[in-house]
């Protein structure tokens, strides 16, 4: 894949989008330190409009551990509190399964084995679990295994094609890997971050705020010259 972007240009953006946000001791969008947490957690957060963050914290307050989703009667109490998310028949169902398969592999609910796994091997056995995608496996391996891997969601994509770090018509399915071998591994977690929380507040999908972004603003986006 060819891009106009350098690692010069890239690093300008991660510095412009506030890299001091992402290298903070706290991780930057609510995400978790576990990662079992975090695949529940990111599990959650799709296709919701309800803030899964409140939702995540009942959930471990009505399940501390994850063994106890695999107790009698479990999923109804699971359905009771992740409703709000949305999809419940397609999330309940799911983390069951997750759970279920994580017993029979490891004699425990639990991801702690993946932390003495390879990068490559990490990924191959999330991706395995029920309805796993690698957009939700990379969150998992950054966030909380601490690899140097660079998740795309729908925010990233968007303005990954905009600044030309990804040629516009590149799909999500070759995005994933695309964009990941094109930026220096010690900007991924930071230009990551970056890319979401500006997708989220100026580089929106519709009516993106162009006149107020500092990525316009320095010659690094031409503005809308791509369609989505």
């Amino acid at each position: 894949m060819e891009t106009k972007a350098s690692t010069e240009a890239i690093s300008r953006v991660v510095h412009l989008l506030g890299e001091e946000r992402a290298l903070c001791d706290d991780l930057p969008l609510g995400n978790k330190r576990d990662p079992l947490d975090e695949l529940f957690f990111i599990i959650l957060t799709t296709m919701t409009q309800f803030g899964p963050m409140e939702v995540f914290d009942d959930l471990k307050l009505r399940f501390p551990t994850w063994d106890q989703l695999l107790k009698r009667g479990a999923e109804p109490n699971l359905r009771e509190v992740i409703a709000r998310c949305g999809l419940v028949n397609q999330k309940a169902p799911q983390i069951i399964a997750i759970a279920e398969r994580l017993k029979r592999e490891f004699g425990r609910v639990t991801l702690d084995p993946l932390r003495e796994m390879t990068d490559a091997a990490a990924e191959e056995f999330l991706v395995s679990l029920p309805r796993v995608g690698k957009k939700v496996a990379r969150c998992v391996m950054m966030y909380s295994l601490g690899r140097d891997v660079l998740p795309v969601d729908a925010h990233v994509l968007r303005v990954s094609r905009r600044l030309g770090l990804l040629p516009p018509d590149t799909s999500w399915a070759k995005a994933h890997d695309a964009i990941h071998h094109e930026v220096p591994e010690e900007l991924r977690y930071a230009l990551h971050v970056g890319l979401v929380v500006h997708g989220r507040e100026v580089c929106t999908y519709r009516d993106p705020k162009c006149s107020s972004c500092v990525l316009h603003a320095e010659a690094l986006c031409p503005g809308i010259a791509h369609p989505d």
